[in-house]
Parts: structure tokens; sequence; C-alpha cells
């Protein structure tokens, strides 16, 4: 059981301990207060009050064997005291105003004895409690608080609010929405212009009339007969340079004769010249010489062989043929590059944009689209080659050539595509990345994605837009769907240099 042999007299303020606060030894509760009463001392002229707490400790908790009793407990608090063992007061936690008491074992506390015999209980000895001074911390707070530098993040914050109110209320902030809304009308104006729908089919059938001539040309086997013409060339030279080492000595006779016409007699003049027809006519009768005159008939044979396979070929008509198309497909971009002024409306304003370099990056298509077939949208809405017709350029980089120079005409930037050919980085980065690219069955050609600006040196607003560009397919066939491409690209040129 437990028992109430022990009692405690406390010198200061025991606010914050109450009856059935705990004892505790080493952090370990042993025991709990019972409670509090006040001693009147009169023993001098000068009453003295004293608060006494009763505390009921546990010997078992305490460490001493079971069962053990009243008189084994005072045994040990006697020694222990002896040892330095003190009472104090402690706070129950760091943010709670409860008190308990605590049983310590002070190295530096006086000596003290254990009061065995006093009443009404035993009685320990005290030290002074270790608590926290709560007044002077509050007081340091406050000081630290009125320390703070208020008045100028107040002040910061005013003027930051003025600046707010004065943008606000600025007369080019409330003309934006109109400027905003005359945009969109050029920008109709622009996308229903006819001679811009028109431009891509006229381009198409340029590129059209240059695949027709490679066609020609490889069914021809120009380039093989032309090889073997060169071997036969190449040959000859080679026999042709064998025999020239031995032509610097007759060119030296020849002067020799000449230089003796006009000091020696007739007799010597003969015998010079006979001596000099000599030398030719050993020099002609050379192995050399003889193998020059068999490799020359045989190389012109040869060549008179290809030139009749050329002819049987209908290479003469072939190149006519490419020749007129040729003069189709310039006469076609000649006027096609007429109509290129009219892809800044009237009355629109070519972008002036900060930055005055632009690289654009190989635009990224789906792989439908990056192969070399034209492809369109069929009945069941799968997608199938136009005839087995092919672009005449890589799908990937004919498209980002032609923005690079839809940007340069609208915004007078220098736009290139990668690899940057200058030493100095772009002020801006375009990177184009295409999720659809055909002519649907309803003919109507589809063209969306995004593209993204960046700038490698902060000189431009970042940002990253969608598009979603659809145009009419003027007609069927391949070149329809390569003119409604260029259209969409010319639109997309467009959207990138007004939001640039």
């Amino acid at each position: 059981m437990p028992l109430q042999p022990t009692a405690h007299a406390f010198d200061e303020s025991v606010a914050g301990l109450t009856s059935g606060g705990a004892v505790k030894l080493s952090c370990v509760k042993v025991g709990e207060v019972s409670s509090l009463n006040a001693d009147i001392q009169s023993e001098s002229n000068a009453a003295e009050v004293r608060l006494i707490a009763r505390l009921v400790l546990e010997p078992s908790l305490i460490g001493l064997p079971q069962g053990a009793g009243e008189v084994e407990l005072l045994d040990f608090l006697e020694q222990a005291v002896e040892g330095g063992l003190h009472a104090r007061l402690a706070s129950a936690g760091l943010f709670s105003s409860e008190l308990i008491v605590e049983l310590v074992t002070l190295d530096a506390a006086e000596p003290a004895s254990f009061h065995h015999s006093a009443e009404p209980y035993p009685e320990l000895p005290s030290a002074p409690s270790d608590l926290p001074d709560f007044t002077a911390a509050a007081e340091g707070a406050l000081e630290r608080i009125s320390e703070l530098p208020v008045e100028e993040p107040m002040a910061q914050a005013i003027a930051t609010l003025a600046s707010v109110e004065n943008l606000a209320s600025a007369e080019s902030t409330r003309q934006a929405p109109a400027a905003a809304a005359a945009l969109l009308e050029d920008t109709r104006a622009l996308v229903a212009d006819p001679e811009i729908r028109a431009l891509p089919g006229e381009l198409r059938t340029v590129v059209g009339d240059l695949r027709a001539i490679l066609a020609e040309l490889q069914k021809g086997s120009a380039v093989a007969n032309l090889t073997a013409a060169l071997g036969q060339g190449s040959l000859a030279a080679a026999n042709l340079a064998a025999v020239s080492d031995e032509l610097p000595a007759l060119v030296d006779d020849f002067r020799a004769v000449a230089a003796k016409a006009n000091a020696l007699e007739a007799e010597e003049l003969i015998s010079s010249a006979s001596q000099l027809v000599n030398s030719a006519d050993a020099l002609i009768r050379t192995e050399e010489a003889l193998a020059l005159l068999a490799a020359l008939t045989g190389a012109l044979d040869e060549m008179r062989s290809t030139l009749a396979t050329l002819r049987q070929g209908g290479l003469v008509d072939n190149a006519n043929a490419t020749m007129a198309s040729a003069r189709g497909a310039a006469d076609a971009v000649a006027a096609a590059t007429e109509r290129l002024p009219a892809l800044s409306a009237p009355g629109e304003k070519v972008a002036n944009l900060r930055s005055r370099t632009v690289e654009v990056r190989l635009i990224s298509l789906p792989s439908y689209a990056a192969a070399s077939d034209i492809v369109a949208e069929g009945e069941g809405g799968a997608l199938f080659a136009l005839g087995g017709a092919q672009w005449a350029d890589d799908p990937a980089r004919g498209m980002t050539a032609a923005l690079a120079r839809g940007l340069n005409e609208r915004t007078g930037a220098s736009a290139a595509i990668e690899p940057w050919p200058l030493n100095t980085g772009p002020d801006a980065r375009l990177d184009v990345r295409v999720d659809q690219v055909y002519a649907r069955s309803d003919g109507i050609f589809e063209f969306t994605g995004q593209f993204a600006v960046s700038s490698p040196e902060g000189t431009v607003r970042e940002f990253v837009s969608r598009f979603d560009i659809r145009k009419p397919v003027n007609g069927t066939g391949p070149s329809a769907t390569a003119e409604a491409l260029a259209r969409a690209l010319a639109e997309l040129a467009r959207q990138v240099s007004l939001s640039m």
C-alpha cells in the first residue's frame, strides 16, 4: 500500500501545485501530493508562514524490495538526503503552468539532514526551483517585436498599391481591348484572302513538275551513260600522258631546224630537215604512239556507242521535255512569288519583334507525316498515299524552311533553321510540334499542334501556345493537298509572328 510518511516545506510560491500533483524521482513518478497546508512558525518575534506539502510515496516505485514498509522507506530517505537528495518545484511540461515535486540529487547543495522526527510527518529538505522567469521572457519578446522594421515594409506596400492603381487607370491600358479587337479583324481579313489560299496549290504544281523531271532523268540512265563516257576519256588521257614524255624533245628539234634555216646553206638545211623527218618518223613508229592511236580510236567508238544509246533511250526528247517542264515550273514560281506581298493584307502592320534573330528548330511530325508519301484521309477514316505521290524534300525540313521564310517576310527578323549558322546565339528559338497534318475526307486540311518560343539569353518573353489551323482543299490529288499545306504554314507563320 502507499504510505504517507513525509512532508516538504516551501519558502516560495507554489502556484500551479495542486493536490494530486506528481512526485517524480529521476523522471519516474514515485508518488503524489496528498495535500497543501500553511504552517505558521512563531518561534521568533515575527511570525513566519511556510507552505507544507504532504507527499505520498510508494516504496516499490522508489526501488525498495517488495513488502518494504514505512521504516525501510524512512531509512532510504535518510541515506539519500545525506547523499544530496532534495525536493524542489518543477514544471510539468514546456507549455504547462502545472507544477510537480521533483526529488533530485544536487552535488553542489549545502549539507542537509532528514527530519525523521518532524511533526506531523518526517520532512525532506528543499532546494530552490529552476522554473523559468516567464515575465522576463515576455518582456524580451515585446522588446524584440518593437524593434522590428515595420515602417519600411509598410511604405513599400503603399508604393506598390499606388503603382498598381496608376497602371489600371492609364489610358494605354484602357485602349488595349480596342487594339486587340482591331487585330482580330485584320486577322480575319487575311485568312479570307483568296490569293493566299491559291498560293499553296501553285507551289505544289511546281514541286510536282520538278519531281517528274527527276523521274525522267532516272529512267533514261543518263547518269550511268555519262559515267561510262568519262571513264573512256580518262583512259585516253592516261595514254596521251604516257606519249607526251617524248614530245618536248621533238619540239626542240623543230626549233633547232627553224634556227638553222636562216643561217645554213641549202644543203645543210636539207640535211637538217631530213634528220628532223627521221626523228618524227621514229617517234610515230614507237609502241606508245601506236597504243595512243588505238586508245583514241577505242574511246571514240565508246563515245559514239554511248551517244547512240542515249538517242535510242529518248534522252534528247526527255531533255527537251525536262527543259519545258523546268521552264513551266519557273513560270509558276515567278507567278507565285508575285503574290507573296499579299501575305500582309492592306492595312496590316508587320510584326515588330524584340528579337532580331530567330532559330527555327526542325518541326516534329507524326510518323505518317514524316514519311515521303503524300497522304490523305479515306472515307473510313484511314490514311492512304495519294497515287504514289511523294514530297520533293524531307517533309520536316521542307516545312521548317517554309516557316522560316514566312517569319522573315512577316517580321523582318533573321530567321534560320537549325543548326544555327552564326557564332552569336539567336535572340529567340522556335520549336513546333505537330499533332495532325493531313487532308480530311470532307475537303478540309487539318493542321494542329503547339509551338514554343524560348530565349537562351532571356531577351524575349518565353511561352507555349497551341494552334488549330483548318484550310479548305481546293481540288483533288497531291497538288491540292500541297497547296492547302502551304496556306496552313503561312497561317502558322502569321500566328507565331503576332504572338512574339
